[in-house]
C-alpha cells in the first residue's frame, strides 16, 4: 500500500510495513475509532489538512518517531518531555494525546500534574529535572541557545547517544506542535 492510500483505507487493512503506521494505529486507539483517519479528522474544524495535503511528509515526521520508539530514550521520559515540550508551545492537542499515552504506560497523574512547575517538584528525579532543563532550553533555542551549564548537567546522566536522542524527541515534538498549533488542531472537547 502506498502512503496516500493510508488515508483512504481502515487501518485494519494498511499494510504494516509502511513507514509510520503503528504511530496511526496508535492515535486511531487514542480516539476509540476503526475509520480512516481522514473520515475523523474532518469532524475537527482545522485551517488547512496538513495530514491529506502532506501525507509524505507526515510519513516521513512518523519515521523519526518510528525512530524514537527504538531509541535509548525509556518511554517514561519520552512522554513526560513530549508533554512539557507541548506546554511550553502551548499544543493543547498534543499535551492531550502525550498525557493519555502517559498514564497508558502507568505513569502517575500527580506528575504531569506537577510537570509544569517540575522545578519546584519533588516528584522528579534528577535524570529526570537535566532532561527537563535540556528540554526548556531547546525548546526556547532562540532565548536560552542551550547554555553549556544545561549541556555539561546531561553529561552526568546521559551517554552521548542517549543525549543526541533526547534531543531529536525534544525536536521531533516541536516539530509536530507547530504543525498542530499553526493549522488548528485543537485538543478534543475544546
Amino acid at each position: 500500500f502506498s502512503v496516500l492510500k493510508i488515508r483512504d483505507l481502515p487501518l485494519r487493512y494498511v499494510d504494516d510495513r509502511v513507514p509510520g503506521v503503528h504511530i496511526l494505529r496508535e492515535i486511531c486507539k487514542w480516539r476509540s475509532i476503526s475509520e480512516p483517519l481522514a473520515e475523523a479528522d474532518n469532524k475537527m474544524t482545522l485551517r488547512i489538512d496538513y495530514r491529506a495535503i502532506a501525507p509524505e511528509a507526515i510519513a516521513t515526521l512518523s519515521q523519526v518517531n518510528d525512530y524514537i520508539s527504538n531509541s535509548s530514550i525509556d518511554s517514561t521520559l519520552r512522554y513526560l518531555v513530549e508533554i512539557r515540550t507541548s506546554q511550553i508551545n502551548g499544543c493543547s492537542y498534543c499535551i492531550q494525546v502525550h498525557r493519555a499515552q502517559a498514564l497508558g504506560i502507568g505513569e502517575d497523574d500527580k506528575r504531569l500534574d506537577a510537570l509544569e512547575r517540575w522545578r519546584e517538584s519533588s516528584l522528579f528525579s534528577n535524570r529526570e529535572r537535566v532532561a527537563l532543563a535540556w528540554t526548556d532550553n531547546v525548546t526556547l533555542i532562540a532565548e536560552s541557545h542551550a547554555p553549556q551549564d544545561v549541556f555539561a548537567a546531561l553529561r552526568g546522566h546521559f551517554s552521548d547517544k542517549q543525549i543526541v536522542d533526547l534531543t531529536i524527541v525534544i525536536m521531533s515534538m516541536n516539530s509536530w506542535n507547530r504543525l498542530a498549533i499553526s493549522f488548528g488542531r485543537k485538543a478534543q472537547n475544546e
